[in-house]
């Protein structure tokens, strides 16, 4: 019953997520900007406006719906049993049709974080933080350290801190073999998902390609193994789910900065992720907060320490070989670093303030309606 009831909110919100992307979520993402907030044009496909000539309307509307989608649901795997279906379609509605559109404007789109055109003068020239001139960068996120698993990591911890404990404990361990075949199938995954974000395979790009997904298998090594070691060194075990989680931690904390650093710097980004990983079991422990996973640790933190890594680890030559617009020293000069921390720090306020306005909506509902409404429709989502 457990598992039917995980499945049928994560299908039921990656369809929901589609539609709300569709009809608001893309216009606003990556419509014409608008004061560096937002976009205002394409609600519901309608017009198909895009800054790039070169990338096609409708491909890119599917390579970023997904993005929309995962990081909606990544949210609830943190809030498993705490919730009911329909709180989780209504967060959705809001999530991927205001919430993830603004920071996906930010950072991907032409928004003040930007590092592909940002807040466009009339004649078109961009102005990237801090200088708004093109010696600096803007915020750099290949492929979602921040955009999708930071502002979904954080929602979901805003939520498990308002809502509280789980409703009821779960009816036993997780499958071990599930939850292998499931950390295997998202690590597959996120190699196409990178190595797409270089967006041609002409013009060189094929190369960069191959570069993202080398980077990535380094960082995921370095974090597994040093998640193990971590493990064994303070509890004198091994532990399954401390591996997995080292390596889906090592696969968000690549995922923003795998274009613009070195090998060496990934395997280093990858031994930071497990020490991130390690800091916040902890800290789970200690504030006594229920996330069985520990989702929003490996996606909040983990998206915290590749956004800041990216800073940290690049390079100015590596910046201008993944493609990125402008020549200059913002890498080696540490401005970077600086973007960087600011970005992380408003996509993670935004946000976890949004979550926090909803889920204390949820609490009140809660202690205002009988239990046994949301327990009703739990006991209905039954497998055959």
């Amino acid at each position: 019953r457990e598992i039917s009831l995980v499945f049928t909110k994560n299908i039921t919100v990656i369809c929901f997520s589609f539609f709300c992307y569709w009809i608001f979520g893309h216009a606003l993402a990556f419509g014409q900007d608008e004061g560096g907030f937002m976009g205002t044009t394409d609600f519901a496909h309608t017009q198909m406006y895009y800054q790039s000539t070169r990338i096609a309307g409708e491909h890119r509307w599917f390579f970023q719906s997904f993005f929309s989608a995962i990081s909606a649901v990544l949210i609830f795997t943190s809030m498993r049993e705490r919730i009911d279906l329909g709180s989780c379609l209504a967060y959705t509605f809001f999530y991927s049709s205001w919430v993830w559109p603004i920071i996906a404007h930010w950072v991907w789109g032409q928004g003040w974080l930007s590092a592909w055109g940002a807040y466009p003068r009339s004649d078109g020239t961009a102005r990237p933080i801090f200088k708004y001139t093109d010696s600096s960068n803007g915020f750099i996120d290949h492929a979602g350290s921040a955009v999708v698993h930071l502002a979904a990591g954080f929602s979901g911890l805003t939520g498990i801190v308002i809502l509280g404990r789980k409703r009821a404990p779960s009816t036993g361990d997780a499958n071990p073999v599930m939850l292998t075949i499931g950390t295997l199938l998202v690590w597959l995954g996120c190699y196409g998902s990178y190595a797409g974000w270089t967006v041609f395979i002409s013009e060189g790009r094929a190369s960069a390609a191959a570069k993202v997904v080398m980077n990535t298998s380094i960082c995921c090594g370095s974090s597994l193994i040093f998640s193990i070691l971590i493990t064994y060194v303070f509890d004198r075990k091994y532990n399954l789910m401390s591996m997995l989680n080292g390596l889906l931690i090592g696969l968000v904390a690549i995922s923003g900065a795998c274009s613009v650093v070195k090998p060496w710097m990934a395997f280093l980004i990858g031994l930071g992720a497990a020490i991130f990983l390690f800091a916040g079991h902890t800290l789970l422990q200690v504030l006594k907060l229920d996330d069985p996973r520990e989702a929003c640790i490996v996606h909040g933190f983990g998206g915290l320490w590749g956004s800041w890594a990216t800073g940290i680890f690049c390079t100015d030559a590596n910046v201008r070989y993944a493609g990125y617009p402008n020549v200059n020293t913002a890498c080696s000069s540490g401005e970077q670093f600086g973007v960087q921390v600011v970005g992380a720090l408003v996509v993670m306020l935004w946000a976890s303030a949004f979550s926090a306005i909803f889920f204390a909506v949820i609490r009140l509902a809660e202690s205002q309606f009988p239990q046994e409404m949301s327990d009703d429709q739990n006991e209905r989502i039954e497998s055959e």
